[in-house]
């Protein structure tokens, strides 16, 4: 996607429905094999199951921020989730805490309680994608 970054939630919605985001959720397999190589390769499932676990608490912690409108909270960890996420190349959680964090700044309330459901969604479409990329590294 050459169109530069996110500027709006609204121009978020406008070129992706939340449907479309959760196939975007493949992860990267190039940028996880470099993960590999730059760190070690030998490493590299002990590095994706930490992330996960990492992703685990964030994606709960935002769930609980979003009930209660913990603004403070949800920025942090949707944050976190941005730059965890990039390292691990999760494009489609990458995306959605971009968004969230627009939002946030823009005090978008109806955005996030209109979305809350969609880390969740998208998180799990990942999850599913880092096992089966851990099953045929492993192989």
């Amino acid at each position: 996607d050459n169109s530069g970054p996110v500027t709006s939630v609204s121009q978020a919605n406008d070129e992706k429905s939340s449907e479309q985001r959760v196939k975007l959720g493949a992860i990267d397999h190039e940028v996880l094999v470099q993960l590999g190589e730059d760190t070690d390769p030998d490493l590299l499932p002990e590095l994706i199951n930490k992330f996960l676990a990492n992703m685990d608490e964030r994606v709960e912690a935002m769930s609980q921020a979003i009930s209660v409108l913990d603004m403070k909270q949800l920025k942090e960890d949707a944050h976190s989730m941005r730059g965890s996420s990039a390292i691990f190349g999760a494009p489609g959680l990458n995306k959605l805490a971009e968004e969230y964090e627009i939002a946030i700044r823009d005090s978008d309330l109806d955005y996030i309680k209109r979305n809350a459901h969609t880390i969740a969604e998208e998180y799990e479409a990942t999850k599913r994608e880092f096992s089966q990329f851990l099953e045929s590294y492993l192989k």
